[in-house]
């Protein structure tokens, strides 16, 4: 799945207090796993 697109990740299923695993590869990996952490994190506040 692409991380990238905001869409593909709230088409995934994941149900609020669902545990997921990501992993990122790449020369920004850490950012990016933030980023997506903060995206998950985001979407189930609202």
């Amino acid at each position: 799945m692409n991380g990238k697109s905001s869409l593909s990740m709230l088409t995934l299923g994941i149900q609020q207090n669902e545990e997921v695993t990501l992993e990122v590869e790449g020369e920004q990996e850490e950012q990016v796993l933030k980023s997506l952490g903060e995206l998950l994190t985001k979407i189930f506040e609202e």
